[in-house]
């Protein structure tokens, strides 16, 4: 590491002795090293100089160059103003000057438009070659859990096949339930786990229960389709320094290229599925939405269209105290009385019209249909298999650390009890979890 400029900044109080000025009257603001002069939100050293020379507690600022103080500009000309009421001088490595003197406040303006500008061009600079190699899909991006990179940055499909089969098995669920939601709680409901790691630290592989957010980031990351993205977001700098990231619609993306790796589906399947996401997230949309299926014993929830409002009908369900097992569904419209006061537009028992409209699907029913029932039943089954290989290799895993545990603890020397009581207690919290699992 170069810190030759490092060392020059701080030899600048050898020049502020030459100058006349004692050894206890020269601070030392060093705390922005290592942060950008784009922005003195989170620079908390320029924030304490720029507030200790507007009470004219600072006769000169000594730094090597303009944008080592600051490049923004309407930050570096606010100093500057300040500067001047507070008769404040300024020092750089050409030359001391004055902010009421008017040539060197045109000079300093130049170089801190300057200092910007040059900033501007180094990261224009940097943001096109990034672009072009990106287009040309040579760009090394940071891979999804279930992908990884080859010794000459090819991308395959992760060698481990508890992780392949983990990330294989969301897929097949939302293609069976049709709901990131419901996928999220049927792996709850199962118990099984989805590998993932931290995006910074050690980034070691840890399994835990999805959450939808998890969920939602698989289905909707186009590198499980094998398609090389790039530019899918929008970043915007706040007032404040910090950033704020807005997603973009697929046809904006600076970048896509589909069939450029290996993935889990094909592409057509991942664009069904964003179609499918975001048909279920416009919820009080109107139009051609089909709501995902839901729990409950009536046959067409989400299904019936009020005559009179053209909203969607939901369902209540009502039992009899003397016979509970036996609960009675209707269908009715709520939206006049929800959205305007009005009374209910209508309502209609739910078993006799499910009763007709199951008598009209059986008689539709043809030989096709009952294969495409029977395949589908394979393929639930086919689910449950690998749902149960997940817990026996989730299993494994604990049992190779009980094992690891327990040879650390025998191998060790009985006399030194201080480690001797960690590697215990790390056996048996190592065997908590494996009995829990089991």
């Amino acid at each position: 590491m170069n810190k030759e400029s490092q060392y020059r900044q701080y030899d600048l109080r050898l020049r502020a002795l030459a100058l006349g000025w004692p050894e206890d009257r020269i601070d030392i603001i060093d705390e922005d090293q290592g942060k950008s002069g784009a922005s003195t939100a989170q620079r908390t050293g320029f924030q304490d100089l720029r507030a200790r020379v507007g009470a004219a507690e600072v006769g000169i600022i000594l730094s090597l160059e303009v944008s080592r103080l600051c490049r923004n500009n309407a930050e570096w000309h606010q100093l500057l103003r300040i500067a001047e009421v507070s008769d404040t001088l300024i020092l750089d490595e050409h030359g001391i000057y004055d902010a009421r003197d008017l040539n060197d406040w045109m000079g300093m303006g130049i170089k801190g438009q300057l200092s910007e500008y040059e900033l501007r061009n180094i990261r224009a600079r940097m943001i096109g070659g990034q672009r072009s190699k990106a287009r040309r899909g040579e760009l090394k991006l940071p891979l999804a859990i279930g992908l990884v990179y080859t010794a000459t940055d090819q991308v395959i499909l992760d060698p481990d096949q508890s992780i392949r089969e983990a990330i294989e098995l969301v897929f097949r669920t939302f293609r069976r339930l049709q709901s990131a939601m419901q996928v999220t709680k049927w792996f709850r409901r199962k118990g099984i786990r989805l590998p993932s790691r931290p995006r910074t630290g050690s980034r070691a592989l840890c399994w835990s229960v999805p959450t939808y957010s998890q969920i939602q980031r698989i289905l909707r990351n186009p590198r499980y389709a094998g398609c090389y993205a790039y530019g899918r977001t929008k970043c915007r700098q706040r007032a404040d320094g910090s950033m704020q990231f807005a997603k973009l619609p697929m046809d904006q993306w600076m970048v896509c290229i589909p069939e450029a790796h290996p993935g889990y589906i094909f592409w057509e399947e991942y664009q069904q599925n964003r179609k499918t996401l975001q048909a279920n997230a416009a919820s009080f949309l109107q139009g051609d939405r089909v709501p995902s299926p839901r729990k409950g014993t009536a046959l067409l929830h989400s299904r019936i269209i009020c005559g009179i409002s053209g909203h969607r009908m939901q369902v209540s369900y009502t039992s009899r105290k003397d016979r509970p097992l036996e609960p009675k569904w209707y269908y009715l419209c709520k939206e006049n009385r929800v959205r305007r006061g009005t009374c209910t537009c209508q309502s209609m028992r739910g078993d006799v019209l499910d009763a007709a409209v199951g008598t009209f699907v059986v008689a539709a029913v043809n030989r096709e249909n009952l294969a495409l029932s029977l395949m589908v039943r394979e393929q639930v089954r086919t689910d449950f298999e690998v749902a149960d290989r997940q817990r026996k290799h989730h299993i494994e895993a604990l049992r190779h650390q009980v094992e690891l545990a327990r040879r650390r603890f025998m191998e060790l020397d009985p006399s030194n009890r201080l480690v001797a009581s960690t590697l215990e207690a790390d056996w048996e919290a190592q065997l908590k979890l494996h009995e829990a699992a089991v």
